[in-house]
């Protein structure tokens, strides 16, 4: 589990090579979109606020959304993908550092960014990918209980749907690097899970 310091670091290394800054500038105007808020990835947002940028953070499970907001992880919550990046777009329009979470589903948000080009400088991803099909990876239209009832079930539709989802976020994630945004790996096994299916970003 990377620590604050780690995923800071890392953040800000992989961005000053990727944008070409030098070794003293920070990421001051800069929106990083990821996902994952419980042991993998709830010092993602802290890391980029320390870094002067602004975050998004995608997190289906209500209750870690609501640990992060307590412990001053995260500074706001959305509920929905407008309301999410108007947020950040206020925010680094006025270059101040700031984080939100927003409270559903990866793709959701990517989609709507696709949709709105929305202007993504970092990708990431940081939710429990090893296992896509126990939990880690959060299917489109479905709340935390649903997914436990469906996965207690050995349900074949749960394995339908985290598939689906995949082909989706993928989608996602070629538009917008096909873009000007740079997709950060931090290693949680999307990317891996992704090149199984025959994907490639």
């Amino acid at each position: 589990m990377p620590s604050l310091d780690e995923t800071y670091a890392s953040l800000l290394k992989a961005c000053r090579l990727k944008f070409a800054l030098a070794d003293d500038e920070d990421l001051q105007g800069r929106l990083f979109v990821s996902s994952g808020l419980g042991k993998e990835g709830y010092a993602q947002p802290k890391a980029m606020e320390m870094a002067c940028g602004v975050s998004v953070i995608a997190e289906v499970d209500k209750s870690r959304v609501e640990a992060c907001l307590t412990k001053g992880w995260v500074r706001q919550v959305c509920h929905n993908p407008k309301e999410a990046f108007d947020a950040a777009m206020g925010h680094l329009l006025a270059l101040t550092p700031y984080s939100i979470a927003y409270n559903g589903n990866i793709v959701e948000l990517l989609q709507y960014a696709c949709m709105a080009n929305i202007p993504i400088d970092i990708l990431s991803d940081q939710t429990s990918c090893r296992d896509i099909f126990s939990g880690g990876y959060a299917p489109l239209g479905l709340c935390k209980d649903e997914m436990q009832r469906l996965m207690s079930q050995k349900n074949s539709k749960y394995r339908w749907l985290v598939g689906d989802t995949l082909l989706q976020h993928h989608e996602c994630i070629k538009i917008l690097t096909g873009g000007n945004a740079h997709f950060l790996d931090f290693g949680n096994g999307l990317l891996e899970v992704m090149a199984r299916f025959g994907l490639k970003i």
